[in-house]
Formats: structure tokens, C-alpha cells, sequence
């Protein structure tokens, strides 16, 4: 069922109860009102029958009952009938009085007889021991009550069709906003295209807070299809990434262990040379698939994963890992002052400050190796704040500088095994804290590489 026929069904069902109360109301005050008109005029027949009478029975029959006077009848229209009774007994009556018993009980009463209701009005003579009763038919008050109801029925059953046209008529022009809502839903539904909005201005509140909602809705359904389709570019790229990267290392490893398998009498030094570089490239498989799980996490990052940090401990936390003697030289923090609290991916920052420490440690060349040192320099401002790592190492060729921070490139003096993702992470990281990077050579020899972020986050 359409709204517009339920709005036209609720008229008429309105408009049929407010006709039927009204309807009852008016009947029932007409009916008291004829029946207390109808009391009245019996009253005042009564006055006059027992005025004109004097209080004498024999008078008042031969006064107002005598065919040969008939003279001041009162409301002869209404037909009144009289009935007089003495001790208990009929004296005298009409000849067409309601056959009811006598009764000496004064007052009004309304009486069924022969199918035909009466009212009967019965008062004590002020002048005689007698009681007069004077009765009325109400088959005239009946009769106007049922033409009355006929006509309410009639004019009731127009006005609830006539509401119920106009329900019909109204709800089309109220509807009207929401129709055009609808035909721009379904053009929305027949794009692929899931940025296209439906229009807030409709002309009417509450169209156009639905209208929100449904852009709100198709907000969030945009965004969970831009995830999935994130998530499924990064999962065809990490296998691709995985199929290019590990057939050199899995191909080395296959031919190192038939060898191994293949010349069981080779001599000692031949095999410890082969084992160790069985070793080299089991651990550069490990680096690579870290990289690649890491890389992976980065692309699913999402604005959840921000927290409010102390910049301090989690920048000494990651230092920390580079305090054993296996590193040739424990780094060196910088700070300008007390670092702010920062709005940050906390696993994603460490990720960017332990890729570009080992960086540094591990292709740093200053000669000589002992003599090798790398500083942390954190500053800050009202608006962002600035990371430096400097190292006085050989430094980076300047024809490197843009190329190092892509997936799998290594740097032309790269002599140590890796897999070339510890610059991309960095990259990645700067991104997804709307940062940005800065390479260049340091003032006497190294490099220096400077990232500036915004102290507050508003996404990613």
C-alpha cells in the first residue's frame, strides 16, 4: 500500500470519527431538547387544564372536553390526551389515552404502549383530591430524530469521501519532495560511479535530512569500497612483489643446496663457504618477507590506529634497540626542548625511525668504521615538528637521491645484503602522516635527511 493511499485511508478514517462523535453529540442534545421541550408544554397544559377547571372535575370535563364549546385547547397540534383519577380509580379519560394502569405518582414518566412510546406528565390538583395526567406521543420526535440521522449519514458519508479525495490530493503535494528523492536515488543506484551525492535541497526539512542520511550511507559504502579496493590492489601487489623478489634468493638457494647434496666430497672450506651463503640468503628471504608485511600494514592503515604519544619515550624506546656492542656506534638524541605530544600511528613512526637508524649503521662508510657517527635532532614549532638523522658517512650519490626511496632499489655502494624496502617504509610512513622528505648532503661529508610533520593530524 502507497503512502499517499494511507494517507488518504487515515483521512477518511479521521474524518469518520470526528463525524460519528459529533454526530452522536448532536442527536443526543437534540433529543434532550425535544424532550424537554415536550416537558415544558405539558407543564403548562397542566396549569391551565386545572386553572380553567377551578380545581372541579365535573368543569374541567365540560370545559375543555365538551365537542360543543372546544375552546382554549392548548397546542392541540400535539394531540395531548387526559386521564383523571380519583381514589385510585379512572374518573374520566380520552377515549384514546395509553391503556396503562392508574397511578397516583406524581412527576413524568416515559411509557411504552401498543408500540407507541408516551411521555406522560401526572400532578396532584391544588383544589380536589384528583390527579391529572396528560400524555404525549414522542412518535414525532422519533420520527425527526430518524430523518436527523438519515441526513447525518448522508452528509457524513460525503465528507469522509470528500476527505479522503483530499488526503489522496494532499499526500501527492507533500510527496512530491519525496519522489524526487527517490528519482535521484535511482540515478544514483544506475552509476558506478559510488562519489556521485543525491541533492540536500528538496524544499522540505526532513526530505532533506533523509537526503543526509542517504549521503551519509553512501559515505561510508564508498569508503569500505575504497578499502576493499585497497586491500585488493595491496594483496595482487604483495604477489607480485613476493613472485619478482624471491625467485633470485630461492633459485641461489635451490643450486647452493644441490651442490651440497650432489658433491658429498667436497672439501671443507668449499662447503662452510656455501653454507654461510645459504645463511646470507635465508636471512635476506627473512628481511624481505618482514619488509613485504610491513609495507602490507602500512597500506591498510586507517585513522583508528592514531593515538595521542609522548614523542620523548618512543623516539628513546627505539634508540634503545642500538645500545649492544653488535652496532658499531650507539646513535645520539638532540632535543631542542621538551617534545610535545604528538598524534601519531605509534607502530608506524617506529617503523620510520628504526628503517632510517639501521640505514644509517649498516651503509654509513666513514673511514675509519670506528670513527662512525649518526645524531637524532628533533625540533618543533607551534604547527609541526622536524626529525633529522645525520650520519658522516661516504654520504648518497645525488643521482640516487629520488631513486633509493622506491620498492626494492638499493644504492649504487650498497655492498651489505638487503632487500631494499627500508627507504620505501620510510616513504610510506611520511605519507600516511601527511609529512614530507627531505634528503641532501651533510656540511662536511654523510648525509643528512630531514622529515617534517604537522603536530595535529585531521586524517590520513
Amino acid at each position: 500500500m502507497s503512502l499517499r493511499v494511507r494517507i488518504a485511508f487515515a483521512s477518511m478514517i479521521a474524518t469518520l470519527i470526528v463525524v460519528t462523535i459529533l454526530s452522536l453529540t448532536l442527536l443526543s442534545l437534540y433529543e434532550r431538547s425535544e424532550r424537554s421541550a415536550l416537558n415544558t408544554t405539558l407543564e403548562a397544559a397542566n396549569i391551565e387544564f386545572q386553572r380553567g377547571g377551578r380545581g372541579n372535575t365535573s368543569i374541567l370535563t365540560q370545559r375543555y372536553f365538551n365537542p360543543n364549546i372546544q375552546k382554549n385547547i392548548i397546542r392541540r397540534d400535539l394531540a395531548l390526551k387526559i386521564r383523571i383519577v380519583e381514589n385510585g380509580k379512572i374518573s374520566f379519560a380520552t377515549y384514546d389515552f395509553p391503556d396503562i394502569p392508574p397511578t397516583e405518582n406524581t412527576g413524568s414518566s416515559l411509557v411504552s404502549n401498543n408500540e407507541e412510546n408516551w411521555l406522560i406528565l401526572t400532578r396532584r390538583s391544588r383544589f380536589d383530591d384528583f390527579f391529572l395526567q396528560i400524555a404525549v406521543s414522542t412518535s414525532g420526535i422519533n420520527s425527526q430524530i430518524k430523518d436527523l440521522q438519515q441526513l447525518i449519514l448522508l452528509l457524513g458519508s460525503f465528507a469522509v469521501i470528500g476527505a479522503g479525495v483530499a488526503g489522496w490530493c494532499i499526500g501527492s503535494v507533500a510527496m512530491r519532495p519525496l519522489f524526487n528523492l527517490r528519482r535521484e536515488a535511482e540515478q544514483v543506484t544506475e552509476t558506478v560511479d559510488l562519489s556521485v551525492r543525491i541533492p540536500t535541497s528538496q524544499g522540505t526539512k526532513e526530505i532533506d535530512q533523509l537526503a543526509n542520511s542517504l549521503n551519509t550511507m553512501l559515505e561510508r559504502i564508498e569508503d569500505g569500497a575504497n578499502e576493499t579496493q585497497l586491500a585488493l590492489e595491496t594483496s595482487r601487489d604483495f604477489a607480485s612483489n613476493i613472485v619478482h623478489e624471491l625467485r633470485t634468493p630461492l633459485t641461489s638457494l635451490k643450486m647452493n643446496l644441490d651442490i651440497l647434496q650432489n658433491n658429498q666430497d667436497i672439501p671443507f672450506d668449499e662447503k662452510k663457504q656455501i653454507l654461510d651463503e645459504l645463511q646470507l640468503e635465508h636471512q635476506q628471504l627473512v628481511n624481505l618477507l618482514e619488509g613485504l608485511r610491513l609495507l602490507t600494514r602500512g597500506n591498510l592503515a586507517t585513522a583508528d590506529l592514531f593515538q595521542i604519544v609522548n614523542l620523548t619515550e618512543l623516539v628513546e624506546e627505539v634508540v634503545a634497540r642500538y645500545t649492544n656492542s653488535s652496532w658499531p656506534t650507539v646513535p645520539q638524541l638532540e632535543f631542542s626542548d621538551e617534545l610535545p605530544q604528538v598524534n601519531i600511528w605509534p607502530e608506524g613512526m617506529k617503523i620510520l625511525i628504526d628503517n632510517l637508524l639501521r640505514n644509517a649503521l649498516l651503509h654509513a662508510k666513514p673511514p675509519p668504521q670506528e670513527h662512525l657517527e649518526v645524531i637524532i635532532t628533533i625540533t618543533h614549532d607551534e604547527n609541526s615538528w622536524t626529525l633529522q638523522i645525520q650520519d658522516n658517512g661516504e654520504g648518497i650519490a645525488q643521482e640516487d637521491h629520488q631513486r633509493i626511496f622506491k620498492r626494492f632499489e638499493r644504492g649504487k655502494t650498497d655492498a651489505h645484503l638487503g632487500a631494499g624496502l627500508g627507504l620505501a617504509l620510510v616513504t610510506q610512513q611520511v605519507d600516511i602522516h601527511a609529512g614530507t622528505i627531505n634528503i641532501q648532503d651533510a656540511i662536511e661529508h654523510g648525509t643528512l635527511i630531514t622529515i617534517k610533520f604537522p603536530l595535529q593530524m585531521t586524517e590520513i
